[in-house]
């Protein structure tokens, strides 16, 4: 059975590659602090937030849809964007146990492209014995 995206995920690690110059950065400091959900009824909500005061915050939600060859459509707003424009991104992701990776490319404001990588562990942490979690929706 393949694992399910489904469920409440915490963010480890979140890193940014310009791929023009090959520098990698991480814009959220050493230990950025975020969760994202995805639930069974096609929704997400996702904030993450710099704990070493450099200010940054990002908060989306909005509805997924799992694509083949491991891909993830988002089509989302973002909490800060005053304009309302729902934003549609195809990212890549991959679930290893209980760590979801998930990578998309971009194009920063000079132009430039980077890839950047969001390492999630599933939350909260099961142990061995504890199997998967089952989620119900009721119609």
């Amino acid at each position: 059975m393949a694992a399910s995206i489904i469920g409440v995920w915490k963010l480890q690690h979140l890193i940014r590659t310009n791929l023009h110059i090959c520098e990698t950065v991480l814009p959220y400091g050493n230990e950025p602090y975020g969760f994202i959900t995805f639930m069974a009824d096609g929704t997400f909500s996702n904030t993450v937030a710099s704990q070493d005061n450099q200010g940054q915050l990002i908060a989306e939600s909005g509805k997924y849809i799992t694509r083949a060859k491991k891909k993830v459509e988002l089509r989302f707003r973002s909490a800060f964007d005053e304009t309302g424009i729902e934003n549609t991104e195809i990212r890549s992701y991959q679930i290893d146990h209980d760590v979801l990776t998930i990578a998309s490319c971009l194009q920063d404001e000079s132009g430039y492209e980077y890839l950047e990588t969001l390492v999630w562990h599933r939350w909260p942490v099961r142990t061995e014995n504890q199997g998967n979690p089952s989620v119900t929706v009721n119609a």
